[in-house]
């Protein structure tokens, strides 16, 4: 079988050294909210609330209703980005009460919470899960494609980490002071592609990617996407149905990949029982990750990145070490 050479692709340095300087400027970033008053819950800069946040939040009255809505006004005055409110709330003292108008479809309604301290807690909660799965994802994928460099798969790995962990990393810049945002989206459009791309090489269907023109094909609409999704950010009632849109592109591009591991164990050479438990280990850990965040939209409590994304910290080991074991019974990597 040809191979595609003995040292790693000179892409992934470049890839590598940007993404370790946004993880830096993140990390930063992230770890200075530490001490600083925020309202309570989080919001990206188009002023939408998210889902995300911590399980005591949901104690609160009135923070039922603030998952995907838009705030509108604090105080009666009027805000146009994320940057306004985090500003007017960091000028007001820990305890001050803020009201919120709020609008979430047709309904227009205020509430009022007091001004809280971002804790060192909540970083670890929140933040830091985020910073290091990203991270970790990013530099299994980048060890594998070094061990393998001709490996279709360990490439493709590489591309899969890169996008997953740059959407990780940018997490926490999402909610202030929106630095990456076009990062983050253009990454989270990638995924997806990122999944059928590795699918189609384990059905062994990677013979289209020698010429560029596939990845164009492949990558090409999944990157538009991301960059419409952020183009649209302003416009909710555009923004919120493409969002969801990318959660279940993601989510069905992720189940293509495991049903291709699937087909690869009818295949003698993958060694059936030790690539079985690993892909149940990977499948569970999926299938945990993929439920919660299709299910995020509809729940009535904030969602904890600990327990979103603590199941994924298993799936990059394992995979590697699927990809080493390929390696080894078949005895040298696959064409690319």
């Amino acid at each position: 079988m040809r191979t595609l050479g003995k040292s790693a692709p000179p892409g992934v340095a470049w890839a590598i050294v940007p993404v370790f300087a946004i993880f830096a400027v993140c990390v930063v970033n992230a770890y200075g909210w530490i001490g600083r008053p925020f309202s309570g819950f989080l919001f990206l800069d188009n002023c939408i609330v998210v889902s995300i946040g911590r399980s005591d939040w949901w104690s609160r009255a009135g923070y039922q209703r603030l998952a995907f809505a838009r705030v509108l006004a604090v105080d009666g005055q009027l805000v146009a980005s994320g940057r306004e409110i985090l500003a007017y709330v960091e000028s007001k003292h820990v305890g001050a009460p803020v009201t919120y108008t709020v609008r979430r479809g047709d309904d227009v309604f205020r509430l009022r919470f007091a001004v809280r301290k971002f804790t060192g807690g909540d970083f670890v909660e929140l933040f830091a899960p985020m910073l290091g799965v990203g991270l970790l994802i990013l530099l299994v994928g980048a060890a594998v494609v070094i061990a393998l460099p001709a490996a279709l798969e360990a490439r493709a790995l590489f591309v899969a980490s890169l996008s997953i962990g740059l959407t990780l990393i940018t997490g926490p810049d999402e909610y202030g002071p929106y630095w990456f945002p076009d990062v983050f989206f253009l990454s989270l459009g990638a995924i997806p592609p990122a999944c059928v791309h590795s699918s189609l090489i384990h059905l062994r269907a990677g013979s289209v990617f020698r010429r560029g023109i596939a990845h164009v094909v492949l990558y090409g609409p999944f990157l538009g996407f991301g960059a419409w999704l952020r183009v649209m950010m302003f416009e909710p009632s555009e923004f919120l149905p493409l969002l969801f849109t990318a959660y279940h592109l993601v989510a069905n591009a992720g189940l293509m990949y495991l049903g291709s591991l699937v087909f690869g164990l009818t295949e003698d050479t993958w060694g059936r029982t030790p690539v079985v438990r690993l892909l149940v280990c990977v499948a569970g850990c999926a299938a945990l990750v993929m439920s919660i965040r299709l299910s995020s939209p509809v729940l009535q409590h904030p969602v904890s990145p600990t327990w979103l994304l603590a199941p994924l910290l298993g799936v990059p080991p394992l995979m590697g070490v699927v990809l080493l074991r390929l390696a080894r019974l078949r005895g040298s990597a696959t064409a690319c």
